[in-house]
């Protein structure tokens, strides 16, 4: 096997140069190649043969290309065939005859123009022969263009785009070598410079090779570190693996990969017409008789139906495109355009459009990747993510037990089978000392109280109470089914058959009857159908694990796919025990339980840790341990799962489901390798990775162990004192996240106890707790592990649990760094992607916001990283740094009241500040109000929280401030400051005091306004009345009153609300009074009721690219010449088009001649479209030009569809008046004819309005 490097790079004009020219030989020599492709602007002809003599080894050259084979290359010695330059010197072809089973290869160096018009016509004329199969063909060299220029481009300026007229002239099918290898990364290999800087990059070198010999490409990479001065270009490199025998058999480099086993319908075809009618068909026509039977024969039927359309539609889809794409080239290569080319052009553009954004939308879902704009076009983010998936699931060899690596499929699918069946396989153990364990870990809850019981213990597993064993064994009922459908997201992935969630969510009340009678009757026969037992399982590389080998199988994450139907029948049983699990589990599980909120585990951990130091002398070697659950989901026996539920008092039917759902006799899974798939394993054990009721059951089975750890004195025993009027209590030491545990130990001696919890948890389980890796936190002194292969931290680092980290000593200086951090990352990640002011906005609120509340929610952050976040949401949104197009209030100011409806940070840090207060004061309840009162009482000395009940403001002068409780200072500068309100509020006017002047304000108007109320309130009259035990659950039907000063109290806005406070509700009233009335600077007056023009501008019957041209024209930035010319983009602020002195914006859109002339032709299509024959008040002021036509609306109020058909239509009109104007200014486009731009806004309107075109006023 001989490997033979291939380099392709363009040079900036240095082969006519010595001195370069001799740089560049040097630095490839470093590559050992075999043959080099250089590219070069133009190289004069009397040099070629001087260049020629100087190269040692052999060279072929022409005007703009050189092909060099060097003289220690495994090619110098090769038959040269043929070498013949063509295309005007702009292609060179050597083609070599070679000994081993691949007889010739041929080398192709392409440079291709940089003019798009002159691009087009040298791919035109490209023609390659077809090839035999011992002939290799490779094309490599500058092609200036992409396969996808949203993908392969960013930051670039319009360029032309004929990448399908290559692929057209190929003679068979190309791959991208280096996306084939990286279909990840950008592989740029082009940064274009602007001031010496790189403003936007581009992929223009490439090698593409024949896909019969794929398999023969080893190697193919871009070079990034490579000398600037020799070019602007990053040099591209590829290796070939060629044998040299004429006998060998193509080298197996990697597992096959296949697809034809694998199917999925597309979603499309669930929504035709067509297909909804034989579906309504095949649902009417079920009797009921035989429900599951039906259920598979209507499944069934839909699966091959839906097969055979979807692959008709697509057949269908894909000449419709390329009839669309060639009118519309055929249209525009028509010189002279009359009314009939106009309006079809418009058509069939707008068509293809439409289908364009269609495709990218299925592909933006496939992707998980976030909708922002319904006209938003493929990106390099939705590409990436795409290819991410297929190459994390993509396995190219296989490592045996035996330590070899395998290429071959059979042995691989052998191989998983086998490891996977091993990994369900239960360890033979003694069944008496199985049983007596196991009564060992239930005894407890069989004896315990249920949970409605107010005897009963809440730190503990309870067991259910009657209604809850009555909502288990009800029949299911078609609003359960409703409710379940109404859960599923679409482009998850689907079982065997194919059938994605999308068929049930075209009819879910439909479909529900159907399934809930072949539900109910699954559970009377107890099994589920032969389809629903099977399921697929899917690997995904752990690419975040550390020393992570893609050729081992324990670094892939399994995900078992199953029928959707199956999945629906079991979230109907999630929703279900989501109603019980918050009654049912203590407070220390926190993962995926309702109301069990992650902001108060992060915050009882951080009170625990300090509560723990605060008492070294009573815990001198206290510590929190993170332990570890080997395969968790995967390991727990079935017949625990039973068990356990029934020691609750599980009803009968609900432990048949059970049994349905775990059973190993009757569930299967094939694991996909490439596409092919395994022999079935049994699922003798575990919860599938992708089941919606493996979360929920696990949290039950998984309890008993959380229980253990106190049982057994393993978790630290801490007594919260006593504090008038809360009596002593017990502190929460372990936490858990599902299977991912801390908890609190006194000291070495707990890790005994802890192996033989471990031990015994695995007989009686399965479960496996990896004592391998658990972490270790010193709190007290440092800890010396002895032998034990235990992680201890060090004094400085900090144990990370729920994505936050936890310091002893308090500092979060680096974790508020990585809060940044992790922002940054999630706003960059949509900068490739087509995004305007609104859309920006949409996507902070709804995606990037969310990834960072837990964090805010969990503690209490400086001020200056507060106000930091805050800024980097206003230059994001604004589109940069420096942007100062409009005010950063605009921003933050709700959406009706004209502003983007940015989430502050400010005010989600007043809110979790203001709820710490509410559970202090006694307001509601938390897990870790204990620890906060007892860090309150250790700061101030004895206190008693009777303080609240007596309207005396002076006795609340001991309570410190928020921030204090957890060793944060509420204002830069200020250290621990006891002040009494309202006297001290004013402070003595120093830089100290004035910094911290308005987070006084608004906590002395907290003190104003809370007294009252708290003394008062049903926990404290009950309380006072001795009549409540303050550690159980208490419900309160309270609503916090609007603020008086709401100056002062700004964190009041956020609170006229219903408890809890999650951060879902907090997102809903955020923002609602925090602004009046915000609008530009230099804006005209405005009159006061704005809210149905914003409401207008926010329209969904607007486009985002309409909306932000209205948007622009509001605040006066649109980019008009004048402000062009103002920030130095431009030679003059004059119009382009009529030659005034000044284009400012009342000039871009009404007063110049053209855009009068578009207005004009705009309310001829607008009377039209509403059957008038005329529109009186056709004068309009500024202010009523920045309306829309508000006297228009006016006046035709009352004719149905009016205000919208005008909303478009104004919409249209800026959107057209803004593209003609800037495509004039920007590109030097001819500005076209109010005639045809009429008739193209006619038939937009059209299309947009649909049936409703010429039918109002009739």
């Amino acid at each position: 096997m001989i490997k033979h490097t291939i380099i392709t790079w363009n040079v900036r004009r240095g082969m006519g140069v010595p001195e370069k020219r001799r740089d560049i030989y040097n630095y490839l020599s470093l590559f050992k190649a075999s043959a080099i492709l250089i590219q070069e602007h133009f190289i004069r002809p009397h040099l070629w043969q001087l260049i020629k003599d100087k190269y040692e080894g052999k060279l072929f050259i022409n005007q703009h290309c050189l092909t060099l084979i060097p003289a220690d290359s495994p090619l110098i010695d090769a038959e040269l065939l043929r070498t013949h330059s063509a295309l005007d010197g702009r292609l060179l072809v050597t083609s070599f005859r070679l000994r081993g089973d691949i007889k010739i290869l041929e080398i192709n160096n392409v440079y291709a123009p940089v003019d798009p018009k002159q691009q087009a016509k040298f791919f035109d004329k490209l023609l390659f022969h077809k090839t035999q199969k011992s002939h290799l063909r490779l094309l490599g060299g500058d092609l200036n263009d992409c396969p996808r220029p949203e993908v392969d481009r960013r930051n670039q300026s319009r360029r032309g785009h004929h990448w399908p007229i290559l692929i057209g002239k190929l003679d068979s099918a190309y791959m991208d070598c280096i996306r084939y290898k990286h279909p990840i990364t950008p592989s740029f290999t082009r940064p274009n410079p602007n001031r010496k800087r790189p403003n936007s990059f581009s992929r223009l070198d490439y090698f593409l090779l024949q896909r019969t010999h794929q398999k023969r490409l080893d190697q193919a990479s871009t070079i990034y570190d490579y000398p600037k001065e020799l070019s602007d270009h990053q040099p591209v490199l590829i290796v070939l693996a060629l044998s040299d025998d004429p006998d060998a058999t193509l080298p197996q480099l990697s597992l096959p990969t296949t697809s034809n086993q694998l199917h999925r319908i597309n979603t499309t075809t669930f929504k035709t017409v067509e297909f909804q009618r034989m579906m309504e068909g095949w649902l009417e026509g079920a009797s009921g008789e035989e429900p599951v039977g039906e259920l598979e024969v209507i499944l069934k039927a839909c699966r091959d139906r839906g097969g055979e359309m979807a692959r008709r539609l697509h057949r269908e889809r894909t000449e419709r495109m390329e009839y669309l794409v060639g009118r519309v080239q055929d249209l525009e290569a028509i010189p002279e355009w009359g009314e009939a080319e106009t309006a079809e052009w418009t058509r069939t553009s707008e068509e293809l459009k439409r289908a364009v954004e269609e495709r990218a939308c299925l592909l933006r879902i496939r992707a998980h990747v976030p909708k922002i704009a319904s006209e938003e076009r493929l990106s390099r983010p939705v590409h990436a993510k795409l290819a991410a998936r297929n190459s994390d699931s993509k396995i190219t060899a296989l490592r045996l037990s035996n330590g070899e690596i395998t290429h071959d499929i059979d042995v691989a699918l052998d191989h998983t089978q086998a490891h996977f069946q091993r990994l369900y396989h239960i360890e033979p153990c003694d069944p008496d000392r199985i049983d007596r364990l196991r009564d060992e870990f239930l005894a407890p809850i069989r004896a315990a109280r249920t949970c409605d019981d107010p005897r009963s213990d809440p730190l503990f597993l309870r067991r259910l109470s009657e209604s809850q064993i009555d909502l288990l064994q009800q029949p299911i009922t078609e609003d359960e089914v409703v409710a379940a459908i109404g859960t599923t997201h679409p482009g998850r992935s689907p079982g065997p058959s194919g059938v994605p969630y999308e068929l049930y969510q075209t009819a879910p009340k439909v479909w529900a009857k159907v399934l809930t009678k072949a539900y109910n009757a699954m559970i009377e026969q107890g099994s589920l159908s032969p389809k629903q037992g099977q399921g697929l399982v899917r690997l995904i590389f752990k690419r975040h694990k550390k020393n992570a080998d893609r050729a081992e199988l324990s670094s892939y994450r399994p995900i078992t796919l199953r029928e959707c139907d199956y999945k629906i029948f079991t979230k109907v049983y999630v929703a279900r025990l989501n109603q019980i699990l918050p009654d049912l589990l203590p407070s220390q599980q926190h993962g995926f339980v309702k109301d069990h909120r992650l902001a108060d585990a992060a915050l009882h951990l951080r009170l625990l840790i300090e509560e723990v130091g605060a008492r070294r002398t009573e815990f001198p070697a206290a510590a929190l341990l993170s332990l570890d659950q080997l395969s968790a989901y995967d390991l727990v026996e079935h017949d625990w799962i039973f068990a356990i539920f029934d020691a609750l008092g599980a009803p009968a039917t609900f432990l048949c489901v059970l049994r349905m759902l775990y059973s190993g006799d009757s569930t299967s899974a094939r694991y996909i390798i490439n596409g092919f798939l395994t022999a079935p394993v049994r699922l003798t054990c575990g919860l599938g990775q992708g089941d919606p009721a493996s979360s929920s059951v696990w949290d039950i089975v998984f309890q008993p162990f959380l229980d253990a750890l106190h049982r057994r004195n393993i978790a630290l025993n801490l007594s919260i004192p006593a504090l008038h009027p809360y009596p002593q209590s017990r502190a929460i030491t372990s936490l858990a996240f599902a299977d991912d545990v801390v908890v609190a130990v006194a000291g070495l001696g707990s890790l005994n106890l802890l192996d033989d919890l471990a031990l015994d948890w695995r007989h009686a389980t399965n479960g496996r707790l990896n004592t391998d890796k658990t972490v270790v936190l010193p709190i007290g002194r440092r800890w010396d592990p002895g032998q034990r292969p235990l992680v201890v931290k060090a004094a400085g680092e900090s144990l990370e649990w729920i994505g936050l980290p936890f310091d002893p000593s308090g500092d979060t200086e680096l974790a508020y760094a990585n809060l940044i951090e992790h922002l940054e990352a999630t706003l960059e990640g949509v900068q490739h992607r087509w995004l305007t002011h609104h859309t920006r906005a949409f996507y902070v609120n709804r995606y990037a916001i969310p990834k960072i509340l837990h964090f805010l929610a969990a503690d209490i952050p400086p001020p200056e990283v507060v106000k930091k976040l805050d800024d980097m949401l206003v230059d994001f949104v604004r589109g940069g740094k420096g942007r100062t197009s409009y005010g950063r209030d605009i921003v933050f100011t709700a959406k009706l009241k004209g502003g983007l409806g940015v989430i502050r940070m400010q005010d989600v840090v007043d809110a979790v500040a203001a709820r710490i207060w509410d559970v202090l004061l006694g307001g509601s309840g938390a897990i870790w109000q204990g620890l906060a009162r007892a860090a309150l009482q250790r700061a101030q000395g004895r206190q008693t929280i009777d303080a609240v009940h007596i309207p005396d403001y002076l006795r609340l002068q001991g309570y410190p401030k928020v921030a204090d409780l957890y060793r944060r200072k509420l204002y830069a500068g200020g250290g621990f400051h006891l002040w009494t309100p309202p006297a001290d509020v004013l402070g003595d006017n120093s830089e100290y005091n004035r910094r911290g002047l308005p987070q006084r304000l608004a906590i002395a108007a907290w003190y104003r306004f809370t007294v009252d109320r708290h003394k008062n309130t049903p926990l404290a009259v009950a309380m006072a009345a001795g009549r409540l035990n303050p550690v159980a659950r208490f419900a309160m039907e309270q609503r916090l009153p609007d603020p008086v000063l709401p100056q002062q109290a700004s964190q009041y806005k956020l609170l006229n609300m219903a408890r809890p406070y999650t951060i879902r509700r907090i997102r809903r009233v955020l923002n609602a009074k925090a602004f009046t009335n915000t609008l530009g600077l230099k804006g005209p007056p405005q009159p006061d009721d704005l809210r149905s023009f914003w409401k207008a501008v926010n329209s969904k019957a607007l486009t985002a690219r309409e909306r932000e041209v209205w948007f622009k024209l509001i605040l006066r930035f649109t980019p008009t010449r004048k402000l062009q010319h103002q920030q130095n983009h431009d030679t003059s602020p004059a119009c382009l088009v009529c030659e005034a002195p000044v284009d400012d914006t009342n000039h871009y859109f009404f007063d110049c001649v053209d855009s009068g002339n578009v207005w004009i032709a705009a309310r001829s299509v607008l009377c039209d479209a509403l059957g008038l024959d005329t529109i009186d008040n056709t004068h309009y002021t500024a202010v009523q030009r920045m309306f829309g036509l508000p006297k228009l609306k006016a006046s035709l109020r009352d004719q149905e569809g009016a205000g919208r058909m005008i909303e478009i239509i104004t919409g249209l009109v800026l959107e057209m008046i803004s593209s003609g104007r800037w495509g004039m200014q920007k590109w030097g486009t001819r500005m076209e004819g109010v005639g045809r731009r009429r008739i193209i806004l006619e038939e937009r309107l059209k299309l947009r309005a649909g049936g409703a075109w010429g039918r109002r006023g009739q």
